[in-house]
């Protein structure tokens, strides 16, 4: 059954088809939000709660769940990005301070509620904060209120740092959504860089004690590291302009993890191919051409010593 919250079990069918209903038509919001903010508090309550009594039901309930009320949220933050920002800002504060309590030799899982709740709320900002505008400087002079709450919500994202890869993943997409962010706040992108180059070789602290070797990680640390490099390459794509101030260090860091052995042969090739599109930003095409010789003459070097040793008698 439902958790007791106040939400019968039977209203979830209701529910999805109310949504329903609403998808079909617009504007998404109608007079009821309008007057306030219960019932979208309300439905994102039940929508972070909701526990099945199967994880089959599970997984088909709250998926719809959870991608109907993502689309009913993006409609109502099209129309009031205020208190939209005010329910994520309010939410993280809640949720943020145990999650972070959480100790590092707690192994969480898909079906755990704090994962579940970190998920839902991390399904609204990447929808809330990846739509194209919001960041633009015009839009931050004409609503400063805005402004402060979306500092105060990326504050407290770039904070959370979570020892788990489950959430670490999460806070990975979150990052991403701010993309746009990052073309007129180059200053934010010190912190972004961190994590994602800290993510790069992530070790669950349990591999780390055990001295797990890089290719018998487990699927989630790889999944983890997988999503930073991805990351990288979409900053590299959308914000190469800003990126470039940041380029040296970036190929210290390449250098660094080859020679380290740190990343799996597919990962270095992923790392590579952001610092490549990255490159695509460069001035000249001189110089892009000697950026590109200097980034592939370490894994050439690699490869020719490889190739002399098998050579020699």
């Amino acid at each position: 059954n439902a958790k007791s919250d106040g939400w019968p079990r039977p209203v979830l069918p209701g529910l999805l088809l109310t949504l329903d209903k609403k998808m079909n038509k617009e504007p998404y919001i109608d007079d009821r939000f309008q007057t306030g903010s219960s019932d979208i508090a309300a439905v994102m309550q039940y929508h972070l709660s909701f526990e099945a009594e199967s994880k089959q039901e599970a997984d088909l309930m709250y998926g719809k769940l959870r991608g109907q009320l993502t689309t009913l949220f993006k409609g109502y933050a099209r129309h009031y990005a205020h208190p939209a920002l005010s329910h994520i800002a309010q939410y993280l504060k809640q949720l943020l301070p145990p999650l972070s309590q959480i100790p590092k030799t707690v192994i969480l899982s898909l079906t755990d509620r704090a994962v579940v709740e970190w998920q839902g709320i991390v399904a609204v900002m990447t929808s809330f904060f990846g739509r194209k505008g919001f960041d633009s400087e015009e839009a931050e002079n004409k609503q400063p209120e805005i402004v402060s709450l979306h500092h105060d919500v990326m504050r407290m994202v770039f904070q959370f740092s979570p020892s788990d890869p489950i959430l670490a993943v999460e806070k990975v997409a979150v990052l991403t959504s701010f993309n746009s962010y990052y073309l007129s706040h180059p200053e934010a992108l010190e912190v972004v860089l961190t994590t994602l180059i800290e993510y790069f070789t992530y070790r669950s602290p349990q591999e780390i004690s055990q001295q797990v070797i890089t290719t018998e990680l487990s699927p989630q640390s790889r999944t983890l590291r997988r999503r930073a490099l991805s990351a990288f390459l979409s900053l590299s794509l959308s914000a190469s302009r800003v990126l470039l101030h940041h380029l040296g260090k970036l190929f210290s860091v390449a250098r660094e993890l080859i020679f380290s052995g740190k990343l799996l042969p597919s990962e270095y090739v992923s790392l590579i191919e952001s610092l490549v599109v990255l490159s695509n930003s460069f001035a000249s095409p001189q110089q892009q051409s000697d950026f590109t010789g200097q980034l592939v003459s370490v894994p050439l070097g690699r490869w020719d010593e490889r190739q002399n040793l098998v050579a020699e008698p």
